[in-house]
Formats: structure tokens, sequence, C-alpha cells
């Protein structure tokens, strides 16, 4: 989102005459650009990376169920995509893999605490 905003005022350069250089003064403004814009891109990747982790995952578990169980039910599908805990998801790709029945994976997948919907 922070990139996005750079490259509308005008990329990196924008932000160094706009923002560091008036504050900083002409050396030191550049050198916090530069280290603020590879700051950016490198936490950028990095979530990148776990959004790619997320998705790979659900999409595990989606093959592993659709494979072992056949077409699987939409609130099934919906639960897994909506969840946003890694190590949950890791949990549920072994549960996929191991589970007898499906029932037994929909148990598994309902430990997941679901904050959306009003306690009964």
């Amino acid at each position: 989102y922070i990139l996005e905003i750079v490259k509308v005022a005008g990329g990196p350069e924008a932000l160094e005459e706009l923002f560091f250089i008036p504050i900083l003064g002409q050396e030191e403004g550049k050198k916090m650009s530069a280290t603020t814009i590879d700051d950016i891109k490198a936490q950028s990747m990095e979530e990148g990376r776990a959004i790619g982790k997320l998705e790979c995952t659900k999409n595990t578990i989606g093959i592993v169920l659709s494979v072992r169980f056949g077409e699987t039910s939409v609130p099934v599908q919906e639960k897994v995509l909506h969840c946003q805990d890694i190590d949950f998801l890791e949990f549920l790709v072994i549960k996929s893999m191991k589970a007898e029945t499906l029932e037994e994976f929909k148990r598994h997948l309902n430990l997941m605490v679901d904050f959306t919907t009003p306690p009964e």
C-alpha cells in the first residue's frame, strides 16, 4: 500500500523532495529516503510471501479433500478460505491427509474459532 502512495506521489524522488530533504537536509534526506524505500520493499516482499503461503496452504487443503472425499461443501470451503492463521491451516493440511472421513476433518475444522458469528 505504501509503495502505491510513493508511486502516486511520483516515486522515491518525490518522497525525498516532499518529505525527507526539507526535514533532514539534502544528504541525510537522500539516505533516509533510500533506506525507507528499501525497508518498505522488504516488508512488502515479506507480506507477499506470507500471503502466498496462506493461499498455497488453503489450496493444498482443498486439493487433498477433493481427491480423498470428492466435492466438499461450500461451508467447509468458505471456512478454510477465510482462515488467516497459518499454523491452524498447516494443522488442517495434516488432518486433511489423515482423517478417515470428511466428517472427521470437519470436526477438526470446527476447532477454528469463528469470531464472525455471535455466540448462541
